[in-house]
């Protein structure tokens, strides 16, 4: 496609002598982003009723061209010429088929019309923002392209070369929630077309303003933090030649995407097989370690049974010799020795109607309504702990 430069007196000019609607018939942009590139070339614009006065033959005043400009004199714009446009595009799509093997695969390539997603975005440009919001982006119809309006020709250009290269590879290109993906062996990948800029400094309002201006350099981005990104660019070779590299590259990032996530599928697994692995372990632990604690907790009682029956035996033995065996001694004697009977886990079974159903660990009382054991206060469970080992306190 043909260009045409244009410095700001020049562009100032046209701007003045018809209507903006009227240039875009001859260049290849939109009103508002011919109005865009006057405000960055700091150029006045007439507005409507300017050209409503000249229509009606009245008097009208003509904006002065402001001395400086915002960093920025010329600009470099496509000129219009649809037919011309559509050619082009056939022939590089023709030069694209020239390096693809096509004898082995069903996909075709109609070379002589636009995708409809590029018709969708150029379409939304020319609508106003609240048009252009309810019926294109909620729609999933604007692809991520982020120039400035004198590239967007061009971008648009790359963007349906390279969904025509996608979908004759049997892969494709999909927006989905405002973002564009290139599916790839059913990987999503997301990319944009934008534009290089620069910082540019001037001189306004009696002080040194900042802004960036684009630079007319394309990149294709995949998007992604800062490890994962990728860019391709214009350089040496311009960005419309590196359109079968750059699907090479994408069927290689799917690749690695696949690969990636068998790895961490796998190390997941590997994680959670080790985590089962430990949980019956220490399942079988904790069961081993109960068993014990019962096996010590029972050799407990049978040492206290029997320092129990030495007790009983001792007063037995001291109320003889003393021949004060009288018979409330023996019945102490006699409750005291089946007690420890019933204490001593060596001679199970042994029954006693009164502390039947107690907790024989604790020595408590199981029948408490509200909280199951009966309660004693903090100095006299430190008694009653007296005669506990001290693993079980």
């Amino acid at each position: 496609m043909d260009t045409i430069t244009l410095n700001r007196i020049t562009l100032y000019n046209k701007i003045w002598s018809e209507p903006i609607s009227d240039l875009c018939l001859y260049f290849d942009i939109w009103e508002d982003g011919l109005e865009e590139i006057c405000r960055r070339l700091n150029i006045p614009v007439p507005d409507k009723s300017y050209w409503r006065k000249v229509a009606q033959v009245k008097k009208v005043d003509k904006t002065l061209l402001p001395s400086e400009s915002r960093g920025t004199e010329t600009v470099v714009i496509y000129k219009r010429d649809d037919e011309l446009q559509k050619q082009e595009q056939i022939k590089r799509i023709n030069a694209l088929l020239q390096y693809l093997d096509i004898t082995d695969t069903d996909s075709k390539i109609d070379v002589k019309i636009f995708d409809k997603l590029i018709l969708s975005t150029r379409e939304a440009t020319l609508k106003h923002w609240e048009v252009r919001h309810d019926q294109y982006w909620e729609k999933n119809k604007i692809l991520a392209i982020h120039v400035s309006p004198e590239q967007f020709s061009r971008a648009l250009l790359i963007m349906d070369l390279l969904i025509k290269l996608l979908r004759f590879k049997k892969h494709d290109l999909i927006i989905e929630q405002r973002n564009t993906f290139a599916v790839v062996n059913d990987e999503k990948i997301q990319i944009s077309i934008g534009e290089k800029k620069k910082r540019v400094e001037f001189f306004e309002n009696k002080r040194t303003e900042r802004d960036l201006h684009p630079t007319g350099c394309l990149y294709l981005r995949k998007e992604g933090n800062h490890y994962h990104k990728k860019e391709w660019k214009d350089g040496k070779v311009p960005l419309d030649d590196q359109l079968l590299k750059i699907v090479d590259d994408l069927e290689v990032i799917s690749i690695e995407r696949k690969d990636e996530r068998a790895r961490a599928k796998k190390a997941q697994e590997d994680r959670e097989e080790q985590a089962r692995i430990r949980q019956e372990l220490e399942k079988k632990q904790k069961a081993e370690l109960a068993r014990f604690r019962q096996l010590l907790f029972e050799a407990h009682r049978f040492s206290v049974s029997a320092m129990l029956h030495t007790y009983i035996d001792k007063i037995e033995s001291n109320a003889l010799s003393n021949n004060s065996l009288n018979e409330e001694t023996r019945e102490w004697i006699s409750w005291a020795r089946q007690k420890a009977d019933w204490f001593d886990p060596s001679a199970p079974g042994m029954a006693e109607e009164l502390l039947n159903g107690i907790d024989i660990e604790n020595l408590k009382v199981k029948d408490n309504p509200y909280t199951g054991y009966y309660y004693n206060s903090g100095n006299e469970q430190m008694k009653d702990n007296f005669w506990k080992p001290w693993w079980s306190r």
